[in-house]
């Protein structure tokens, strides 16, 4: 693994510098760990993965209603979502792109929470589709045969 060639080469280039007592003394022991937990790996429970993928989706679906029933067609459109909620629902605008553009940021759309049920929506939607997309889908792509994922550390 990454880590065991690194703790090789550098024990060899800190052999006989003041370093060496601080690498022998902390860093040698996380190193040695880190190569342990690179080949072991972090079991991933994909039964569990799989009721998450479909919790997900099923209320992000139950969402989209929401939206929908007041014109919008692609929530991942920024132009859409700014006619919606800046010009069909009349939301006050407060944050503009860098081209003075309505924006609808996270940071945008935050600051109109609780103000109509299509922004509280999209907020919501957007928080899902985040986790989903980092855990549903992008954690499966690192499972490995052994139902485990081993990542890789790198020590700066």
């Amino acid at each position: 693994m990454a880590t065991s060639r690194l703790d090789r080469w550098l024990r060899a280039k800190l052999t006989g510098t003041p370093q060496e007592r601080i690498w022998n003394a902390t860093i040698r022991d996380a190193t040695l760990a880190l190569a342990r937990i690179e080949t072991i790996g972090a079991p991933v429970d994909v039964k569990a993965l799989d009721a998450l993928d479909i919790h997900l989706t099923t209320e992000m679906l139950a969402l989209e209603h929401v939206w929908t029933t007041h014109g919008l067609a692609n929530p991942g459109s920024s132009p859409q979502v700014a006619a919606l909620i800046y010009g069909k629902l009349g939301l006050p605008c407060t944050v503009f792109t860098a081209k003075a553009a309505q924006s609808t940021s996270a940071e945008a759309l935050a600051g109109l929470a609780g103000q109509h049920p299509v922004v509280d929506a999209l907020l919501r939607h957007r928080k899902l589709a985040k986790i989903h997309s980092t855990y549903c889908v992008g954690l499966r792509e690192h499972i490995r045969d052994d139902g485990r994922v081993h990542t890789s550390y790198l020590l700066h």
